[in-house]
Order: structure tokens, then C-alpha cells, then sequence
């Protein structure tokens, strides 16, 4: 026999289904994503991955790993480095950064504009600084005769896995993107996992964003947000240690998924890598849902 509290619980369940599609308005639904399968990994000398962010046939960006030697002449010795650069193929394609001064105050210096290394759930968008100045390096190593190592500089230094935030386009005629990779520092390399561009002209994207259609329940402005990990699995992004509760529902409106009460970000595995379901959270009293399409 079925008791009434199963019934009120079925009940709740759809009720919650039904108003997903009631009450919802478009986070990201734009959103062009690419899975780089199987993931490419930069750990030869002078070896290079070009990126088309926008599938149209044309290389917009390149990856390269370069080692070698040169003469420090402020030292008056030679030193040997690998470094990893990023590289802008096309006009007006440029990538978020900042300028770095190189060299000694005694003989000569210059400045340089490097990547920026962005973490997980970050905007991508006008209020960064971006360039499109050649081969700026990303992270350098740099080794004495005996090969031990004694600079390593970059934005990208001691950085495992973080983002790179390009633009397509000059400001206020741009789209905006993310390249995903994982820096590897014994020996210096890199892999490169995956990337994603936001199709709404001067639309800003989130760093890890790569769903083609999420929609945020109209019950207030939420504290939570959502990344897409690869495939069936997501991340919820908590903030302030704020304590919550996760219930995952399918478009039947059966519950798929239901965790204890925690804090911090937790990871979601969905049972079937594609489809539309229901996140909800509940927080301090407030609820919050996510209508999501994998």
C-alpha cells in the first residue's frame, strides 16, 4: 500500500518538475562547447595545438611548448629554458592578460603582455584587459649549466588547471570564450581539455560553462551556479560555506538524485549522460532549481 506521505512526496516532485518550466529564464542557452577527445597533451620540443574556437574552418588560436638556450648577458652565461606560450593565428582575436617587465634595470627591459591563468566559474567578459600581442609566454622555466632550475615565471606558474579568457572581435562588437587546460611542471607541459565561446555578441561567459541549455527556476537570485565537468558530470558552486541540500529530478519528474545536507562545492554524476533534468537546491530556508539539458 502506498501511504499518503509517498503520494504528497510523488506530488511535490512534479509539482516542482511542472514549475521548472513555468518559472524559468535562460542563463547560458548560447553557449558553443567543444570537448577536445581524447585530451591533447603539449611534452615534445616545439610542439604546437591550433584551436578553431568557432568552427569556421580558420585556426584562431595556437598552444606551443619551445625549449632551447640563450646568452644572459647581465649573468655572462648561457641558460637553457622550456616555455609555454599561447598565440593568437587571426585578426582580432585577442586573449585576457596583463603586462609583464622583463629583463634588468642595470642593462635593458621591455614589457610584455602575458595570459592571465582565470580559475573555475569566472566572467569572461568587457571588464578584463585583453591584447593580441605574438607568443607571449604563459609560464617559462628556466635551468643553470647543471640543468637545476632557477626562474619560473608567468602568470601560469605553480598553476595546475585554469583558463584562458579570449575574445573574437574588437570591444563592443565581441564574443567571448574560455580554453581549458592543465599545466604539468616536472617536466614543463601542458594538456589541453576543451573550450567554449558564448554566440550572444558582447555577452560575457563563465569560466567552465559549457551547457547548451541551462535555465535558472525563478525563486530569487541564487547564491549557487553550475559547471559542466565533461560528459554526465556537473558541479555545484557553493558560496561562504553556505550549508544546502541537492534533490536531481528527470522530465518524469522522478527523483534521480538526493544528497544529505553540506557545505562547499560537491560534484553530480547524472545517470544518464544526456537529457533534461531538474537540479533543486535548498538553502537557509530558500530554494533554488536549475533546469539543465546535457
Amino acid at each position: 500500500m502506498i501511504s499518503n506521505t509517498q503520494i504528497r512526496s510523488k506530488l511535490n516532485n512534479y509539482a516542482a518538475f511542472a514549475t521548472a518550466f513555468l518559472f524559468t529564464h535562460n542563463i547560458n542557452a548560447e553557449i558553443v562547447y567543444t570537448d577536445i577527445e581524447p585530451d591533447v597533451t603539449l611534452d615534445n620540443d616545439d610542439y604546437f595545438y591550433e584551436i578553431d574556437i568557432d568552427n569556421e574552418g580558420v585556426n584562431d588560436f595556437q598552444l606551443l611548448r619551445i625549449k632551447g638556450a640563450y646568452y644572459s648577458y647581465w649573468e655572462s652565461v648561457y641558460r637553457s629554458f622550456t616555455a609555454l606560450f599561447f598565440y593568437n593565428l587571426a585578426e582580432n582575436k585577442f586573449f585576457a592578460g596583463s603586462y609583464f617587465t622583463v629583463g634588468s634595470a642595470m642593462y635593458s627591459s621591455y614589457q610584455t603582455f602575458r595570459p592571465y591563468a582565470i580559475p573555475v566559474d569566472y566572467s569572461v567578459g568587457p571588464l578584463l584587459s585583453f591584447q593580441s600581442e605574438g607568443w607571449p609566454i604563459m609560464v617559462s622555466h628556466v635551468f643553470d649549466e647543471s640543468h637545476n632550475l632557477i626562474k619560473n615565471k608567468g602568470h601560469w606558474s605553480a598553476v595546475d588547471e585554469g583558463y584562458i579568457g579570449i575574445r573574437m572581435g574588437v570591444l563592443g562588437e565581441a564574443h567571448y570564450g574560455w580554453i581549458r587546460v592543465t599545466i604539468i611542471e616536472e617536466p614543463l607541459s601542458m594538456i589541453i581539455h576543451d573550450f567554449a565561446y558564448e554566440t550572444t555578441l558582447n555577452k560575457p561567459i563563465r569560466t567552465g560553462v559549457t551547457f547548451t541549455n541551462v535555465t535558472e527556476i525563478e525563486s530569487g537570485s541564487s547564491p549557487f551556479s553550475i559547471v559542466h565537468l565533461g560528459q554526465n558530470t556537473i558541479q555545484v558552486l557553493a558560496p561562504n560555506q553556505l550549508p544546502y541540500t541537492i534533490q536531481l529530478f528527470d522530465l518524469s519528474g522522478k527523483m534521480v538524485l538526493t544528497s544529505n545536507q553540506q557545505k562547499g562545492n560537491t560534484t553530480i554524476t547524472i545517470p544518464n549522460q544526456t537529457g533534461v533534468y531538474i537540479l533543486q537546491i535548498q538553502s537557509d530556508g530558500n530554494q533554488y532549481g536549475f533546469k539543465i539539458q546535457i
